[in-house]
C-alpha cells in the first residue's frame, strides 16, 4: 500500500456534479432559464452567494412551485438531490423532490443546506423535479441545487449481503423499511414501485403498488411475517400479497382503514430463498403506508450481522473498462477499512487509488494498489484509515499511467460515537489498554486506544461541584472479576476530600437499531451509567468505560489534591493517578437557570415491582434526591400528596396537609427552584384536541364556573404566597397550542390571571401578538426560539424558556441518545449566551408507549432505546419514532423484568450527567459575570476587568448559533478553565479594595 498527501481542492472539481439545467438559477433574462413557476406566487430575487436564487410566496392555504422543464428521472433512478433554502413566515412546510418523491422541510431565517435521496417510480411520464411550498404564510428561497445518480454499495457481511435496515440474528432475518431516513423510499429490498412518496411515507392511488424482494444469499427461509402501519385512510384497500417468484401472488392480509397491522405469510411460499411481497391499493383506494417491515425464520443459524447502504456517483467509466464497486468496508475510525473494487477488461496493469479527505482536512489522503492485466475479472482491495467523526468525502480511481479510466465519489458520515481522536493512554500491556478522557465524550465499544500518553488524570472543579471523568480499560484477553476503587483525595495543605465522595459507575451500553436521523447511527450507544459492582467482566478487545466523579464539599480548601484509583483482575492490576484541582470559590446552592422536567410517577410501581403506596414514596423520594443532586427541578414533586380540593353547597374548600409536608421536603429542603401548579377545571389540550373546563359540575363560560374557580384560584395563591413558594410556581395547562387555539388560550389564561394575578402563566409556545399580555413565561421548542421576540418580551418583565423534544432533530442541541456527546451540555450552554430563563424536558423517565405497547406489555428501555409515539390519534399497536431516548434520561432498574421488589434510586444517563455540567458551568459563568460588575463599582484595574469581560460571553470557537456550536468539548473546558482562573483573579482584587 502507498500513501500519499494531495490538496483537497483536487477533488472538488469531480465531486460537482450538476445534472439539472441553470441549477444555480443566475441564468436568465427575466426568469431562470429551465424552471417556470406553477401555483402560485414567486419571483427571481437575489442568491445566496451573490448570484440568485428562487423564491416562492405562500398564502397559508396554497401550494406553489419552481418546476424544472429539461430534467428527467430515470425510471427506477436512485438520486440524490441537495440545495440551499431559507424562509420567514409561519406554518406549512417548503416543499422538494420529484413530484412523485416529495420531501418536506421546516423553514429557518437563515440559509441552510437539505439533502436526501429518492428513488424514482417506474412510471415516470408526470415525473417532475420541483422545489417550492405548502401552506407557508411567507416567503421561501431556493438555491444552489444539485442532482445526482447514485449507485449503492450494500454491506458485505459472512458471505452475504445486507442494506440499512436489514439484519440477521442467529436464525432469524429482520428488516424494516427506514421511510424516515435520509434515503427515504430506497432500501436493498425494493424491488420496484408505482405508489409515490412524501417525506416519510408511502402514498398510494388506485391500483399503484410497492414490492420488496427479500434474499439473504442461497439461504432459505422457512416462515415469514409482514408488518404495516396505515396512518392515513381516505377510501378502499391496501391488499398485501407474497410471492416466491414475482410472478404468482398469493392474499396475505388487507387493512381498510387507519391500523397497524401483521400477517403469517402463506405456507405454500415456503421453503424459499426469495420472498416478494407487493403492496397493492385496489381501485378507487387512497390511503398512506407509514411502515413496513419483514421478519423470516431461516433454515439455519447465521453469525450475527447489521446491514448498511452507502451511495457512490460514478463520474467517469470508460468503455474499455468495467469496474464495479463492491465493498467500502466499515468506514469507521479503528476498523480494517477497506475498499474492494473487481475490475474486468484491461490488457495492462492499473491502478486503483482511494482519495479520502476527512472532516476539517485541508489535504487529502491518498491509498493505492495494482491492477494486474488480464482480461478477466480481478479483485482488488485498497486498505485505508479513517480517524475522524463527521462528513467526508472519498473518491476512488482506476487509471493507467496518469490517465484516469474510471473514477466515483462517496460522501459518508462517521458517527460521534465511532471518533477516535481524542483520549490520553495510561498504560499498555499485554493484558489491557487503559486510557481515559474527558466526561463529554461518548467511547464507543470498538474505537481503539489512543496513542497519545497522559498518565495523570486531571480534573478541576468549584467548591461544590461534581465532576466526572472517564478511565477506560480495554483488555486484549477477557478480565474477569475487576475491581476498581479509589484512595481519599489530598491536599499539600492538608485538606482531604475522602473517598465516600467518589463514585463509580459502569458506562452501559443501549443497542440503537432505528437512528434517530441521519446523525444517528445504528450500534451500541454509551447512555445508562449503573453503580459499578464489586465485580465486574470485560470482554477482550472491547472499551469498557468507567465513569468516576467527584463531589467536592462545599467547605472544602482550594488547592491541588491528588489520589490513587486502582483497578485489579486477579494478578494483574493498574495504578492511575488522580490530580483535582479545586477552585476558590462555590458554586450556589441554587442554580440561576431554572428548569422544569416531567417525571410519571406512576411508572415506579412497574418497574420498581412495588406493592404498596409506602414502598412507592420512598422509591420516589429516592428519584426527587437524584434530581436535586443534578440541580434539576421536576415538574411536580408534590404529586402523590396532591391539594385535596372539595366544592360543596356552592362552597370551595382546599386541604393543604399533605401538600404542605412535601412541599417543604422538596421545595424547601431539597431546594426545587420551581413546580407546576395544577389546577382543576381548567380544561386543557394541545394543537391536536382541546376540552373545556369543568368546575364543581359548571362548564366553563357559566357564572358559577367562574365564581367557584375565583374562589378556589384565590385560596392557592393566597396559601402559597404565605408559605413563600409563590415565586416558584407556574401554571402549565395547555401545551403547544396552533393558532386556531390561541383565543381558546387567551380566555384561560386571562381567567387565572383575574383570580390569582401572582399566579406565573406559562405556555409552550414562541411569543406571538395574538397572546400578548397573556402569558408571563413563554417556552418556544428550540428551533422556534427568535433572540429578538423573547428579549423583547423579558425586557417586558417576562421570562422566557425554551424546551426540546422529538424536535427539534439534526445539528441543534438535541436530547437524543445517538447524537453528539456535547448536545445536553451545549445547551444549557446557549441558555446562558442568549439569556433564556430555564429549560423544559416533557420527560425523564418515558419508559414506554402506552400506544406502541398496549398494556399490559411494557417496553424494557435497556433493550429498546426508541422513543415511540402514543397519543395525537396514533392507533394501538403502532410503532412510531420519536426518536432515541426522547423522554428518558432516567433507567429503571436493568433486572426490572424479574419481577422483583427494589426499594432504589433511577439509574442516571450520560445525557443527564451532560445537563449536570451544563448547569454548574452556566452558575461558574454567572459568578464571574456578577463579579465583573462588583469589580466595575470598586473600580479595581481596568485592564483585569477587561480580560474578564470579554471571559463572560461565550466565545464563538465554543458557538455562535443554535446549530454553529463545536462538537469537540475541549473547547468547552478551555473557556470553562479561562472563566475560573479569572473568577480566582478578580476575587482577590476585590477582596483587595474592600479592605
Amino acid at each position: 500500500m502507498k500513501l500519499l498527501i494531495l490538496p483537497a481542492a483536487v477533488l472538488s472539481a469531480v465531486f460537482a456534479s450538476q445534472a439539472v439545467e441553470n441549477p444555480s438559477f443566475d441564468i436568465g433574462q427575466s426568469s431562470p432559464q429551465g424552471w417556470v413557476l406553477e401555483g402560485g406566487q414567486g419571483f427571481w430575487d437575489a442568491g445566496r452567494t451573490g448570484g440568485r436564487s428562487v423564491c416562492v410566496v405562500g398564502t397559508g392555504s396554497d401550494s406553489s412551485y419552481w418546476r424544472s422543464t429539461g430534467f428527467v428521472p430515470k425510471a427506477g433512478g436512485l438520486y440524490r438531490l441537495s440545495f440551499w433554502m431559507k424562509g420567514e413566515g409561519s406554518g406549512g412546510c417548503a416543499i422538494a423532490g420529484l413530484n412523485t418523491a416529495n420531501r418536506d422541510f421546516g423553514i429557518s431565517k437563515e440559509w441552510t443546506k437539505h439533502t436526501f435521496i429518492f428513488r424514482a417510480p417506474e412510471e415516470q411520464q408526470v415525473a417532475f423535479l420541483r422545489v417550492g411550498q405548502w401552506h407557508v404564510n411567507g416567503r421561501v428561497w431556493f438555491d444552489d441545487l444539485t442532482i445526482s445518480q447514485l449507485v449503492p454499495i450494500h454491506r458485505r457481511a459472512n458471505g452475504f449481503v445486507l442494506g440499512a435496515g436489514e439484519r440477521v440474528v442467529g436464525d432469524t432475518y429482520a428488516f424494516e423499511a427506514q421511510l424516515w431516513s435520509e434515503v427515504g423510499n430506497y432500501s436493498r429490498p425494493l424491488a420496484k414501485h408505482t405508489a409515490g412518496f412524501n417525506t416519510d411515507r408511502w402514498t398510494f392511488g388506485g391500483g399503484q403498488y410497492v414490492v420488496y424482494r427479500h434474499e439473504i444469499g442461497s439461504v432459505r427461509q422457512t416462515s415469514g411475517r409482514v408488518s404495516l402501519s396505515v396512518r392515513y385512510h381516505v377510501s378502499g384497500a391496501c391488499e398485501v400479497e407474497a410471492s416466491s417468484d414475482g410472478a404468482s401472488w398469493h392474499p396475505v392480509g388487507r387493512i381498510t382503514g387507519v391500523q397497524t397491522g401483521e400477517f403469517q405469510v402463506p405456507e405454500q411460499i415456503f421453503p424459499a430463498r426469495t420472498v416478494w411481497i407487493r403492496l397493492r391499493a385496489g381501485d378507487g383506494a387512497q390511503f398512506q403506508v407509514h411502515g413496513y417491515g419483514y421478519t423470516a425464520k431461516l433454515e439455519k443459524v447465521l453469525p450475527d450481522a447489521d446491514g448498511a447502504t452507502r451511495f457512490a456517483e460514478v463520474h467517469q467509466a470508460s468503455p474499455g473498462v468495467k469496474v464495479e464497486l463492491v465493498d467500502l468496508g466499515m468506514l469507521r475510525p479503528g476498523y480494517g477499512n477497506t475498499v474492494r473494487l473487481a475490475v474486468l477488461g484491461h490488457s495492462k496493469p492499473l491502478v486503483a487509488k482511494i482519495s479520502v479527505v476527512e472532516p476539517g482536512a485541508k489535504r487529502a489522503r491518498v491509498f493505492s494498489a495494482g491492477v494486474p492485466a488480464g482480461p478477466r475479472r480481478v479483485s482488488v482491495s485498497v486498505p485505508y484509515e479513517l480517524e475522524k467523526s463527521g462528513e467526508g468525502q472519498i473518491r476512488i480511481s482506476v487509471a493507467s499511467g496518469r490517465t484516469e479510466l474510471w473514477t466515483a465519489s462517496v460522501n459518508y458520515t462517521v458517527p460521534h460515537l465511532y471518533a477516535a481522536d481524542y483520549g490520553y493512554s495510561v498504560s499498555a500491556s499485554k493484558e489491557a489498554d487503559v486510557w481515559w478522557c474527558e466526561a463529554t465524550y461518548k467511547v464507543s465499544r470498538e474505537r481503539p486506544a489512543p496513542k497519545v500518553p497522559k498518565r495523570e488524570v486531571v480534573l478541576e472543579a468549584a467548591k461544590g461541584e461534581y465532576e466526572p471523568v472517564q478511565m477506560v480499560l480495554r483488555p486484549r484477553r477477557a478480565l474477569r472479576g475487576v475491581s476498581a476503587a479509589v484512595t481519599d483525595f489530598r491536599s499539600a495543605s492538608g485538606g482531604v476530600i475522602p473517598s465516600s465522595n467518589v463514585s463509580i459507575r459502569l458506562v452501559d451500553y443501549v443497542k440503537v437499531t432505528v437512528p434517530t436521523d441521519s446523525l444517528g447511527a445504528e450500534g451500541f450507544w454509551p447512555d445508562p451509567l449503573p453503580p459499578a459492582p464489586s465485580r465486574f467482566d470485560v470482554p477482550a478487545n472491547t472499551n469498557q468505560p468507567l465513569w468516576v466523579t467527584v463531589k467536592v464539599p462545599q467547605d472544602a480548601k482550594a488547592g491541588l489534591y491528588r489520589a490513587n484509583l486502582s483497578i485489579k483482575s486477579g494478578s494483574w492490576q493498574v495504578d492511575v493517578p488522580l490530580r483535582l484541582r479545586v477552585w476558590d470559590f462555590a458554586l450556589p446552592e441554587a442554580p440561576r437557570i431554572t428548569s422544569a422536567f416531567g417525571f410519571s410517577e406512576g411508572l415506579l410501581r412497574s418497574y420498581h415491582n412495588l406493592d404498596t403506596r409506602e414502598e412507592e414514596a420512598r422509591v420516589f423520594d429516592l428519584y426527587m434526591q437524584d434530581f436535586a443532586e443534578h440541580r434539576i427541578s421536576p415538574y411536580f414533586p408534590m404529586a402523590l400528596a396532591p391539594i385535596r380540593v372539595q366544592v360543596e353547597n356552592g362552597d370551595v374548600t382546599l386541604d393543604f396537609t399533605e401538600f404542605d409536608k412535601a412541599a417543604h421536603r422538596y421545595l424547601d429542603e431539597l431546594g426545587f427552584t420551581t413546580f407546576m401548579l395544577p389546577i382543576q377545571g381548567m380544561g386543557g389540550g394541545t394543537f391536536y384536541e382541546r376540552y373545556p373546563g369543568s368546575f364543581g359540575g359548571y362548564q366553563q363560560g357559566t357564572p358559577e364556573y367562574e365564581r367557584l374557580m375565583g374562589k378556589y384560584l384565590k385560596a392557592l395563591q393566597d396559601h402559597l404566597e404565605k408559605k413563600g413558594w409563590l415565586s416558584k410556581a407556574y401554571v402549565y395547562w395547555f401545551d403547544e397550542p396552533d393558532p386556531k387555539d390561541y383565543e381558546f388560550v387567551r380566555e384561560g389564561m386571562e381567567l387565572i390571571h383575574r383570580h390569582a394575578p401572582k399566579l406565573a402563566r406559562m405556555l409552550t409556545e414562541q411569543p406571538e401578538p395574538e397572546l400578548s399580555g397573556a402569558v408571563d413565561i413563554w417556552c418556544p421548542v428550540l428551533d422556534a426560539y427568535v433572540p429578538e421576540k423573547c428579549q423583547a418580551e423579558q425586557r417586558q418583565g417576562r421570562k422566557v424558556w425554551w424546551y426540546v423534544c422529538t424536535g427539534p432533530k439534526g445539528r441543534y442541541t438535541t436530547l437524543f441518545i445517538d447524537h453528539p456527546a456535547v448536545n445536553m451540555r451545549m445547551w444549557v450552554w446557549l441558555s446562558y449566551k442568549y439569556g433564556v430563563d430555564g429549560l423544559l424536558v416533557w420527560s425523564t423517565n418515558y419508559w414506554t408507549s402506552p400506544t406502541a405497547f398496549p398494556p399490559p406489555a411494557k417496553q424494557d428501555p435497556w433493550a429498546d432505546p426508541m422513543s415511540y409515539v402514543s397519543g395525537y390519534g396514533t392507533p394501538a399497536g403502532t410503532k412510531a419514532y420519536w426518536g432515541n431516548g426522547d423522554g428518558r434520561f432516567l433507567y429503571p432498574p436493568k433486572g426490572h423484568t424479574d419481577g422483583r421488589k427494589r426499594i432504589e434510586g433511577p439509574v442516571d444517563s450520560f445525557r443527564w450527567e451532560m445537563l449536570r455540567e451544563g448547569i454548574e458551568d452556566a452558575d461558574t459563568f454567572f459568578i464571574l459575570r456578577d463579579m465583573v460588575l462588583e469589580a466595575k463599582r470598586l473600580g479595581v484595574n481596568p485592564a483585569l476587568v477587561s480580560q474578564a469581560e470579554r471571559l463572560v460571553s461565550i466565545p464563538p470557537t465554543v458557538a455562535s448559533g443554535l446549530t454553529e456550536f463545536t462538537r469537540d468539548p475541549l473547547p468547552m473546558y478551555k473557556h470553562r478553565r479561562a472563566v475560573a482562573l479569572m473568577i480566582e483573579r478578580l476575587k482577590k482584587a476585590i477582596s483587595g479594595k474592600q479592605r
